[in-house]
Parts: structure tokens; C-alpha cells; sequence
């Protein structure tokens, strides 16, 4: 049950209602954007909420029979508050939305919880852009439980895969020249990465491919982007996907090895990335000896 206020509860039943909705978005960056329904700037809690006038929501849909919360966000793209160019970039992918309902006459009611998610697909047109909002419920549309598979199902790195990748990653790099908009040269080659577990050196052809490249500096600073080739003769990285914003000679970056979650590459041995690259191969998330099926559910994690 949401919780509001007996003030705010009491206005609910009046038969005037003053009353405006106000969103608080979190971008991936840190960065907190306010907006208002309202024709004019609410200031609440200690935040000021601005009146964009260039935008509206659909209903926010929730019932007690656990159905997804939906909602879509419509608007024009109003520089400085939303522009095409951050949202091209990313910078709003997967930005964390808090949705209030406040009596602006009377904002002492305190609010009432709309909802809480993090924005999902954005279309962008000429002038205006639709942005999907899922919500808290968007998780139940989820299946729940993993694929037997001969690849790692974990993520590099994270609670379950537990490698530390401090060795494996290289820490403000430099773009020296540029090729296009997602290829670039690099000074990678002068640097000293983990390459197995007990030898170290320059990182090898192909070192960083599947792993991620966070900007640091530039245009595109917090961003990050999945490497898909890198050249070790020449410091070459191509990114799997562009960035919008140009890149520039100078621009710093930080990378991780990427592993291609296998053990074993060939019948013979076990020298996929886990066995070679990482020696994890008591946390290795698959199950490349498996007979017969190889989608058979496991369970939940």
C-alpha cells in the first residue's frame, strides 16, 4: 500500500485538487535532473523542479495482481534541460526515475510515491523523443534461473566469477591518432598488463577484445563502450559500437582484459581465457564436458 500523508490524503478528496507531478533522474554520471508537469518551477525538499511544459506521461498502470507497471514518457527536446546530443550519446541509458505527486499549493502535504524505475528504450525523432520507464515490476517479466551452456555465464570480474582484474587493467590510456569514429591508436602498447597468471608483459593481440573501455577524459567522459579488436603492433582499438560524440587525440580511457569465457577451445585442452588468461577455473560459470542437451534450466541464481 503506498503510504501518503493525512493532509495530503484529506486534499485527495477535496473536490479542487492542486496538484503536479515531479520527477527526480539520476543519470549514470551522478548527475540528478528535476522536472515538473507543473507550469512553473517547483522548489521541494531542498531541490528545485523545472517546469518544462515540453513534455507529458502516460498513466502509470499498477494493480494488486502484481501486473508490470508501464509507463512512457513523451517530450520535446528542450537544450538545456534534455537534448538530442546527451541522449545519442547515453548519458540517460538506464538513468534511475523517481516519480512524486505534490500539492503545489501546499507542498507541506509532503508527496505521494508514483513510482520508481529506470528509463528503458529511447526513440528520438526530429524534435521530440519517447522514453520507455520500467518500472519496479519490470523484473517479473523476467525468466529466473540459467541455461546450461559450454560458455561462462558470469561477468568477468563480478560476485561470482570473484576475479580481481586490478593487473588485467590498464588505467588512463591515451588515444595519440585517430582513424574514425570507433577506431582509434593508441599508447597501450607501452603498458604492462597481467598475461597469465604468473607472467606479465605488454598486452597481445586481441588482449582487451570483449572487454570495456570507460572514457575518462573528452566528450564522452563516464561513458563506456565494448572493445571488439585490438592491435598490439600498433596500439589499434576499435570499439564495438562508435561513440557520438567525436573523439579527440588525447582523450584518456581506462581498459580491461576481455576474456572470451571459455575452458577449453579444442577436445584436447583446456585453454580458453579462463584456464590461460586468468587460471579461475574453479569459478568458471559453464559446462563444457556436458553431454546431450546443452539448454537445460538449472535453477535460479
Amino acid at each position: 500500500m503506498k503510504s501518503i500523508s493525512v493532509a495530503l490524503k484529506a486534499h485527495y478528496a477535496g473536490n479542487v485538487l492542486t496538484l503536479a507531478s515531479i520527477w527526480r533522474i539520476t543519470l549514470i554520471s551522478g548527475t540528478v535532473k528535476n522536472f515538473t508537469d507543473h507550469d512553473k518551477d517547483i522548489t521541494y525538499d531542498g531541490e528545485t523542479y523545472l517546469a518544462t511544459g515540453g513534455y507529458s506521461a502516460s498513466n502509470i498502470q499498477s494493480t494488486s495482481a502484481m501486473n508490470v507497471d508501464n509507463l512512457e514518457v513523451n517530450g520535446f527536446l528542450l537544450a538545456p534541460h534534455i537534448s538530442r546530443d546527451e541522449l545519442l550519446a547515453g548519458r540517460w541509458n538506464h538513468a534511475k526515475v523517481e516519480i512524486m505527486r505534490v500539492n503545489y499549493k501546499d507542498l507541506s502535504m509532503l508527496h505521494e510515491n508514483l513510482g520508481t524505475g529506470r528509463l528503458g528504450e529511447v526513440k528520438i525523432g526530429r524534435n521530440k523523443f519517447t522514453a520507455e520507464l520500467r518500472l519496479l515490476m519490470q523484473p517479473l517479466q523476467r525468466n529466473i534461473g540459467s541455461l546450461t551452456s559450454p560458455v561462462c555465464r558470469y561477468d568477468l570480474g563480478d560476485s561470482r566469477c570473484t576475479k580481481v582484474l586490478t593487473d588485467y587493467t590498464v588505467l588512463a590510456a591515451e588515444v595519440t591518432s585517430l582513424i574514425d569514429g570507433r577506431t582509434f591508436i593508441t599508447d597501450l602498447p607501452s603498458s604492462t598488463v597481467r598475461l597469465t597468471p604468473s607472467t606479465t608483459g605488454a598486452p597481445t593481440d586481441d588482449y582487451f577484445q570483449g572487454g570495456p573501455l570507460t572514457w575518462v577524459t573528452g566528450n564522452s567522459t563516464e561513458l563506456k563502450r565494448e572493445v571488439e579488436l585490438y592491435d598490439s603492433a600498433t596500439g589499434m582499438v576499435t570499439l564495438a559500437v562508435g561513440m557520438y560524440d567525436a573523439i579527440q587525440v588525447g582523450d584518456t580511457f581506462n581498459i580491461v582484459a576481455g576474456c572470451n569465457k571459455l575452458l577449453k577451445t579444442g577436445s584436447a585442452a583446456y585453454n580458453g581465457d579462463c584456464k590461460i588468461k586468468f587460471g579461475n577455473v574453479v569459478n568458471f560459470g559453464g559446462e563444457p564436458e556436458l553431454s546431450g542437451e546443452k539448454s537445460l534450466n538449472i535453477g535460479g541464481q
